[in-house]
């Protein structure tokens, strides 16, 4: 088993709007970038266009939140900017996440706009605010106990170093933790 963690700086200010207003173009340029994914179903293309127009609109609660989760992905690389981490790309116990010991910092600010929820563990969406950022990050990353794998250090420093730069541009972060 293996998890991931995708990073997003994203806009909260214009966010919302921008699903709303462009629901349709956005859902239609997720299904194009999908269609270039090798294990891309054509029969699945109204399907997916469809959950992520409704994403986008604020449409949640289909049987299907692993999908809509997959979706919300592809949405927040056209809406905003994945930022890549490596060290938080396909860690293979959730002790190394434990250690690194950033996730609760991101589940105190909601989104601004609705994101699907899966009841029952993984996937999970969480998000920090630019202002939440600013006010407890580094404060709060000083706090943190000492890492007992040096991996998870250096994981701390590379977020700390990316959530500083997002503080300066007043951009928020939207995290996905998935199950790979």
């Amino acid at each position: 088993m293996h998890y991931s963690i995708y990073y997003f700086a994203v806009d909260s200010e214009t966010i919302s709007q921008r699903l709303k207003q462009q629901a349709e173009e956005i859902a239609s340029e997720v299904v194009e970038r999908m269609k270039a994914h090798p294990d891309f179903s054509p029969q699945r293309e109204k399907v997916c266009h469809d959950l992520a127009k409704n994403i986008c609109l604020g449409h949640l609660g289909t049987d299907e939140p692993h999908e809509e989760i997959n979706i919300l992905c592809w949405i927040c690389e056209i809406v905003g900017e994945k930022i890549d981490m490596p060290p938080f790309n396909l860690f293979n116990r959730l002790a190394y996440l434990d250690d690194v010991g950033i996730w609760p910092l991101f589940q105190s600010d909601t989104p601004p706009f609705p994101v699907p929820i899966c009841e029952e563990g993984l996937p999970e969406v969480s998000y920090m605010n630019h202002t939440s950022i600013k006010q407890h990050v580094e404060s709060e990353f000083g706090q943190l106990r000492e890492a007992n794998n040096p991996g998870a250090e250096d994981a701390r420093d590379e977020l700390l170093g990316i959530l500083e730069s997002l503080a300066e541009d007043n951009l928020d972060l939207l995290a996905i933790f998935v199950e790979n």
